[in-house]
């Protein structure tokens, strides 16, 4: 019989899912405690107020959810010093994490059985997969085991960030950003400025050195390193996908060549283009990304170990238990206990103990 999920409760393929569904009065779970799904204490966590290093949460506090709202950590679990893995992302950043943490992947040139069965669309697509899996992955896809493919990951709605310096906020400050500067930079409290206030300023800088080309493709140029990291930082930070290129600039003076500062090149795509602009002619040119039959992901390159260090996972209030990492992430936790007792979260008559031996005691029984 199959049960109500008026929670949405979607569990994890393998152990945490047979454990989940079974209909057993009694079932004894093994594995060690939140089963190392962990990120480094130096991680960064995005929140309503800014990034927030993953060692200060605390459980209550307040996160920012993949849909850009609030969510709270419910759950804090420590791990001490883990193997952790750098991921190395097609855009240029990076996040790390212990082996068995979860990732909401994508496998491209790929169809789920499932999905061909039930005709569903393309959100079937979405798994659940430990960095292990995507480790194996990259490993046989390097030695030509796996022909093609790669694994995404999606990208976060734009953040709403609470700055308690809105009020100070000036419009005409986006003037004063001179992209011709090797020098500047985007203020501090623009990063965390309002939704509108952060398309605002991004507006007037694709304006003005940004370009579009008729098949709807964004891009933005700049000589100041500082500058680029800044913009990319806040397009991310609003849902979009942005890698940086630095080029060589220059120019001929009869027969001297004129060495120029470098020009760095922001490549972005976004759901809805028009965004970026005000200038009409520019606007025009705006397409919804892939003809709005999908939405930009970020394609996972490859990895690195980096050695050991102190680990934590949080558990998170969302349903969906998204958060968003490093560089704006998007990354996943989940942990079967808690899990299980969302079943009789609306049962006021429903009492439960859970106990459970640490891997030392399990060690003294043997």
């Amino acid at each position: 019989k199959k049960l109500p999920n008026p929670q949405k409760i979607i569990s994890q393929r393998g152990g945490q899912e047979k454990f989940l569904s079974t209909m057993a009065d009694i079932c004894i779970y093994g594995g060690k405690r939140g089963g190392a799904k962990a990120q480094p204490y130096s991680s960064k966590v995005i929140t309503p107020f800014g990034e927030r290093d993953m060692g200060s949460l605390k459980v209550g506090s307040i996160i920012s959810d993949t849909d850009g709202n609030m969510q709270k950590v419910i759950s804090i679990s420590e791990h001490g010093f883990k193997p952790v893995y750098e991921i190395l992302f097609k855009d240029g950043t990076t996040a790390r994490c212990t082996d068995d943490h979860l990732w909401k992947i994508k496998r491209t040139n790929y169809i789920r059985k499932s999905r061909r069965i039930n005709g569903t669309g393309q959100e079937a697509d979405w798994q659940n997969w430990t960095f292990e899996m995507v480790r194996e992955f990259l490993d046989k896809r390097n030695s030509g085991e796996i022909k093609s493919g790669n694994l995404l990951i999606p990208l976060c709605a734009p953040i709403k960030f609470i700055n308690p310096n809105e009020h100070q906020l000036d419009s005409g400050m986006v003037g004063m950003i001179n992209e011709k500067s090797p020098n500047s930079s985007i203020p501090e409290y623009y990063k965390t400025a309002s939704i509108e206030e952060r398309f605002h300023l991004v507006q007037g800088l694709m304006d003005t050195d940004g370009t579009i080309d008729q098949r709807g493709h964004c891009s933005h140029s700049t000589i100041s390193e500082t500058l680029a990291g800044d913009m990319a930082y806040i397009l991310r930070s609003l849902g979009a996908y942005v890698t940086i290129e630095k080029s060589k600039a220059g120019y001929r003076k009869g027969e001297e060549h004129i060495q120029c500062n470098p020009v760095y090149n922001l490549y972005i795509k976004i759901e809805d283009t028009a965004r970026l602009f005000t200038l009409p002619r520019k606007k025009e040119r705006a397409k919804k990304f892939n003809g709005g039959v999908s939405t930009p992901c970020k394609a996972i390159e490859g990895y690195k170990f980096v050695g050991y260090d102190k680990c934590r996972c949080i558990a998170v209030s969302n349903p969906n238990s998204l958060y968003i990492t490093d560089n704006f992430n998007v990354t996943h936790n989940s942990f079967s206990l808690l899990l299980e007792s969302q079943h009789d979260i609306e049962n006021k008559y429903f009492n439960s103990i859970v106990f459970r031996n640490e891997i030392n005691d399990l060690t003294d029984l043997v």
